[in-house]
């Protein structure tokens, strides 16, 4: 019974195959296969929307938070505002255990103020010394009034180059906007040096004239020559 199965064609279910040296019938190179590969959503979402962004012609007032301060401004911009930063629970309570102790009232150290509509009410009555904007909210329509309402009541504000790095400030993971509006007597020459540089680096006036986007692809851009002589 057993030599009658192994005769049989049906023993082996994988057959072995004898390796050939044909053309087209050895072992193929390994092909790249990365443009087979099914994307998260949230990955291609955000190269659909870098791609609109490249290709469609993009507002001024939506461009400006393309182009972020300097590297080192930013860096400067933001040691200042750590000497603001806001305080924490441990710091509240024992504020607030020496006030219980020695009966008098201990105010709180002057910090950041966070939050979209508490900045806007300070620019509006022109108590914000400094704005800092961050440039990747998502959606920008969040933020994407802020410069002019700064510009209109002529306070300096600035883009900074990332939402953490303000969230640090203000003791949260992320935020979208801060300001200072208190400043201590000892602060008040290197304040007057940023909004100085400050103003140097942001133009409203001309930022908000400058288009973004509007460039074709390399396809299109090898078919103009073509086009224009015709």
């Amino acid at each position: 019974m057993n030599a009658e199965l192994k005769s049989s064609k049906f023993s082996k279910i994988v057959k072995t195959t004898v390796k050939t040296s044909q053309m087209g019938v050895g072992v193929h190179t390994q092909k790249d296969l990365t443009r087979y590969v099914r994307w998260p959503a949230y990955i291609r979402i955000q190269r659909q929307k870098a791609l609109l962004q490249t290709r469609l012609k993009v507002p001024g007032a939506i461009n400006q938070f393309h182009h972020p301060v300097s590297k080192n401004l930013n860096i400067e911009i933001l040691n200042f505002a750590k000497k603001y930063i806001k305080e924490t629970r441990e710091e509240r309570k024992v504020r607030i255990t020496k006030m219980a102790e020695t009966k008098t009232k201990i105010p709180a150290k002057a910090s950041v103020i966070s939050g979209i509509n508490e900045v806007t009410n300070l620019i509006e009555k022109k108590k914000a010394k400094l704005v800092l904007i961050a440039n990747d909210v998502d959606p920008i329509e969040l933020v994407m009034w802020l410069p002019s309402l700064c510009h209109k009541m002529q306070i300096p504000y600035a883009i900074i180059r990332s939402k953490s790095e303000l969230g640090a400030l203000a003791g949260l993971k992320t935020c979208a906007v801060l300001a200072i509006d208190e400043i201590r007597s000892e602060d008040t020459a290197a304040l007057r040096s940023i909004t100085d540089k400050i103003a140097v680096e942001v133009n409203y006036e001309k930022t908000i004239k400058n288009h973004g986007g509007n460039t074709l692809s390399l396809r299109s851009q090898r078919k103009l020559p073509s086009v224009e002589k015709h």
